[in-house]
């Protein structure tokens, strides 16, 4: 490279490996923590018949269930504090008098920017795509996955957007909980070391094209399994 010499070369080469490292270690943190919060809610040992995450000691208390109990049944491989702060930065849990943790939102989102952020953004636009392909090129004997878009029939202001944001944060969040409790009370008799992974993803947008109003439920690609 003109103007640059072989130091610097490997210095930036280097760089690159390192941010490199650093996305991965990133993304796979926030999927360890999601990991978590799942299994705080959906794990029998850790949460109510009616799926709600059992407060947990931050000590040993009598037959309490404490905090280390649900890393330990996480193997997320990250240490206790690490774990307390990025769940209470994130909004998830809250601890009081530093006897007991409690949580209440068990969706873990980073706060501030994450460079993890760009990964995710590959799998789920691979996840999207690979939905609608199978769906194009599917054989007869093959299942279609299901794929929904709706769209506002009008042309509507910011405030209706608020609404529907509110509307699926709250709605949307019983319909996750419920998926994630029928799925792990279903899954234990299909799991094989030779199988794949099956998911379901859901995304509000902002139609770009809002010159002409398409309205309804149309069969397209706000949800996708695949």
């Amino acid at each position: 490279m003109a103007g640059v010499t072989r130091s610097e070369a490997e210095n930036i080469i280097e760089n690159k490996k390192r941010r490199r490292v650093a996305r991965i270690e990133n993304t796979g943190r926030v999927d360890r923590l999601s990991q978590l919060l799942s299994i705080w809610h959906d794990d029998a040992r850790f949460s109510t018949p009616y799926g709600a995450p059992l407060d947990l000691s931050l000590s040993p208390e009598r037959s309490f269930k404490t905090f280390d109990d649900l890393l330990a049944a996480s193997t997320i491989e990250l240490d206790r504090e690490t774990v307390l702060d990025e769940l209470v930065t994130a909004g998830c849990i809250e601890v009081h008098e530093d006897k007991f943790v409690r949580c209440i939102n068990r969706t873990f989102i980073p706060s501030g920017v994450d460079v993890s952020g760009i990964s995710r953004l590959g799998r789920f636009v691979g996840a999207l795509n690979a939905t609608i392909t199978h769906n194009l090129l599917r054989t007869s004997n093959e299942p279609s996955y299901y794929e929904r878009v709706f769209v506002t029939d009008s042309l509507v202001t910011p405030a209706y957007r608020d609404e529907v944001l509110g509307f699926l944060r709250e709605e949307g969040q019983v319909f996750f909980d419920k998926l994630c409790r029928w799925s792990n009370e279903k899954e234990e008799p299909f799991k094989d070391s030779k199988g794949k992974r099956y998911g379901v993803g859901v995304y509000f947008y902002e139609d770009t094209k809002s010159g002409a109003a398409t309205g309804g439920v149309e069969p397209v690609d706000l949800v996708g399994i695949g």
